[in-house]
């Protein structure tokens, strides 16, 4: 059909140019599933998960979920709380830690929440955390208190 006749390209290459970069993001894709499968997630609940909330492929386990992690560890999230937050509210580990999670813990702190208690009120109520401090928290504090 061709015989002895040049054929043009027509663009359709899969050169190791571009399977590269797409082995590398299978990688990292790979890793998000195992660090979530390390707080107790099953792989059925990390597929939920990331069905629900597919903006969290796109963050960065080393600039927002692993600095998020050891906050609330250090606030007394433990393990179990981690997954709860991760099933109802997965937002939060994409957010902004200095600017969206620290002055809310900061207000806990305020109004007298003890050290010890911040990591459970957090667990239990991670709704929390998606607030707005000025808009939604402090007005409602205000109102009971």
């Amino acid at each position: 059909m061709f015989s002895g006749k040049q054929v043009p390209a027509v663009g359709v290459s899969l050169g190791i140019e571009r399977v590269l970069p797409i082995m590398e993001q299978l990688e990292k894709e790979k890793n998000k599933v195992n660090y979530l499968k390390e707080f107790g997630l099953s792989t059925e609940e990390v597929g939920q998960l990331l069905a629900y909330k597919p903006q969290l492929v796109g963050c960065s386990i080393e600039e927002r979920w692993k600095p998020l992690v050891k906050y609330l560890y250090y606030l007394g999230v433990h393990r179990d709380g981690m997954k709860r937050i991760l099933m109802e509210k997965p937002v939060i580990f994409c957010v902004d830690l200095e600017r969206t999670i620290a002055p809310k813990v900061r207000f806990l702190q305020d109004i007298g929440v003890r050290q010890e208690d911040i990591g459970s009120v957090i667990a239990r109520f991670p709704p929390f955390l998606t607030y707005s401090l000025y808009k939604k928290i402090r007005p409602v504090v205000s109102f009971f208190c």
